[in-house]
């Protein structure tokens, strides 16, 4: 897997003209730009390379620099709830998803409709690999054109032909164990190729 790189889909945007000058000025103005890659930095902000239209590059723009087109700014807790749980990132577009689209349930308390993008999956750290606290950030456009990042649980999908969304949100529990098949049988020390374990006839 990349450690602190990876190479995303090419992702057309618009970047916040303020996040290209320190937040000092170029509020209300935007440059256009492509998405190329994304910058794993535990515990910030997932961040990504773009291009800007005029050959300048930039490294390491937060998620809420990037919009598809011009709309209100939303703070980080809103749009992504979790910084990188790792420096070690998988960046994955699922064929399933690519043409769905998703209520996103914000951290402000408001659904919006989001345009899956792709997938950020973490490793190599704690939290990213102990079953109860593992999150993905999965990439949305929401409907007004801000970038966004929400794990499985701030998500419902919407999938026409078999999915029926649910109104409440379900009662599922967090998976807390460890699933492994070695520890629950005993070692074979065989010489024969095709050896049978205890308990098999």
């Amino acid at each position: 897997m990349p450690f602190l790189v990876a190479d995303t889909p090419y992702t057309y945007c618009l970047v916040r003209k303020e996040f290209l000058r320190n937040l000092e000025d170029g509020h209300d103005e935007y440059v256009e730009a492509c998405v190329f890659g994304v910058t794993a930095l535990e515990g910030r902000l997932p961040a990504f390379q773009v291009m800007l239209k005029d050959g300048a590059q930039f490294a390491r723009l937060p998620l809420v620099a990037l919009c598809k087109q011009p709309c209100d700014y939303l703070e980080p807790p809103v749009v992504c709830l979790w910084d990188s749980l790792s420096y070690t990132v998988a960046v994955h577009r699922y064929a399933y998803l690519t043409t769905l689209v998703a209520d996103v349930f914000c951290g402000d308390g408001v659904e919006r409709r989001g345009e899956y993008l792709f997938t950020l999956d973490w490793c190599q750290s704690d939290y990213s690999e102990l079953p109860d606290q593992h999150k993905c950030h999965h990439v949305f456009w929401l409907a007004d054109g801000q970038m966004a990042a929400m794990p499985n649980n701030r998500l419902r999908w919407h999938e026409p032909s078999w999915v029926r969304p649910f109104k409440e949100r379900p009662d599922y529990l967090v998976q807390t164990r460890e699933w492994t098949t070695e520890r629950s049988r005993a070692v074979v020390d065989a010489k024969r190729m095709f050896y049978k374990q205890d308990g098999e006839t």
